[in-house]
């Protein structure tokens, strides 16, 4: 279950973004939040000014949230600003960490680039990263729904067991997981005799149908271990290629939320590698949900789960 979450501010529009995504995910999960500032050296000076403004930033939350009573804390912290979020989540017990981006141009200010990368490839906990659009424009249009993307590998398949916290802590009846699989092409030999009974497009055919079975069966047994917990759950398995085929499913189906699981710098498990994890990250509207197996998990589900 979560129960604290670090939320990094660093003064600038497309942080102070995560507000209102802070506000909603803190209500629906009960989460105690913790507002940090990483500010350079060269600014020790001003250390007063970056309390007054992440102390403000806690207080208004608090204020924002009643009746649901929201505890908020504004912390500093002076250095590295990827070092020191991750610092500050390893020593102080923080269960989850949300951060504001704005697409292929990156993260606004102390998470530009190549800190935000570094954050979610190297995070000891999960990180929900929010693409530059406020809360209020996609508030209508998205379900109450956790979508899951799975490929059949047990790396993968780590990030059933955060949706599923997810949905048992979400708040108004809990949210809905969506197992989503992207059905590729299956690799077919090209050496195909000439006296088979089925024509070659027949057996490609039969091929990608057995192909989508498979998953499909692979999924409906998540989805059974799912609901014998209570929780809500369904199957989605979708012909094409996972990048166009998972944000063109996202932009139709618009919901809370998109949990990926990674293993680091190699990208994301299987057919979620890195370029693709990277275009769902640019493409959507909704909150990512990025979980980094530990190197024990790593080795141990490198084999595929269908």
């Amino acid at each position: 279950m979560y129960h604290k979450m670090l939320v990094p501010l660093d003064g600038s529009y497309l942080a102070e973004i995560v507000m209102d995504y802070t506000a909603e995910i803190a209500t629906k999960l009960g989460l105690e939040v913790i507002f940090l500032n990483i500010y350079p050296p060269e600014e020790e000076e001003l250390l007063p000014m970056h309390r007054a403004y992440i102390e403000h930033a806690a207080e208004s939350l608090t204020k924002r949230a009643l009746p649901n009573k929201i505890t908020a804390h504004g912390k500093l912290a002076m250095g590295n600003p990827a070092d020191k979020i991750l610092d500050y989540a390893r020593e102080n017990g923080v269960d989850l960490i949300l951060m504001a981006t704005h697409g292929r141009s990156g993260v606004s200010k102390i998470v530009m680039g190549s800190v935000a990368e570094k954050v979610w490839r190297t995070s000891p906990v999960p990180v929900w990263l929010i693409r530059g659009r406020p809360f209020e424009e996609i508030e209508k249009e998205i379900s109450d729904a956790a979508i899951v993307t799975l490929d059949g590998s047990k790396l993968a398949e780590k990030a059933v067991s955060y949706a599923e916290d997810l949905a048992k802590q979400w708040g108004n009846g809990g949210l809905e997981i969506i197992l989503l699989s992207v059905c590729e092409p299956p690799n077919i030999p090209s050496d195909y005799p000439p006296d088979m009974p089925l024509s070659w497009e027949k057996h490609v055919e039969a091929e990608t149908a057995r192909h989508q079975e498979k998953i499909k069966n692979y999924l409906e047994n998540i989805k059974a271990k799912l609901q014998e917990k209570g929780l809500r759950a369904r199957v989605e398995v979708l012909p094409g290629q996972p990048t166009p085929t998972i944000i063109k499913y996202v932009q139709e189906n618009p919901a809370q939320l998109i949990v990926m699981a990674t293993h680091g710098r190699s990208g994301v498990s299987r057919w979620l590698m890195g370029s693709v994890a990277e275009g769902v990250l640019a493409s959507v509207n909704i909150p990512v949900f990025l979980i980094r197996p530990s190197s024990e998990e790593k080795s141990a589900g490198s084999e595929p789960g269908a």
